[in-house]
């Protein structure tokens, strides 16, 4: 059974718009294959993906910050999150900070 559009091509959230990502991609799926000349992403492993999420976001949430002149409201905005989750975001890194310092 196919999630149920909204009007505007939103799903609902009582529909699984957590699964919205299928959505949005081009009834052609072949323009989503690699490109021949794009060369592969340099890996190594073994890797912690945990702190490797948690830095790329940090930085997505500084570069936010810095663009916006530490408006938390249009960072968020910016990012896709409420205000609420990105202030709760920072004071969560904020106290791991201080007490990894300590």
């Amino acid at each position: 059974m196919k999630p149920r559009l909204v009007d505007d091509g939103r799903m609902t959230s009582r529909d699984g718009a957590g699964n919205a990502a299928w959505a949005q991609l081009p009834a052609d799926s072949t323009d989503l294959a690699p490109d021949a000349t794009t060369p592969a992403p340099a890996v190594s492993l073994p890797v912690d993906l945990p702190v490797l999420l948690r830095a790329l976001e940090d930085a997505y949430i500084q570069a936010a910050l810095q663009q916006t002149h530490s408006n938390k409201k249009e960072a968020a905005k910016l990012l896709g999150l409420g205000r609420t989750t990105l202030v709760e975001k920072l004071r969560r890194r904020n106290l791991a900070a201080v007490r990894s310092s300590t």
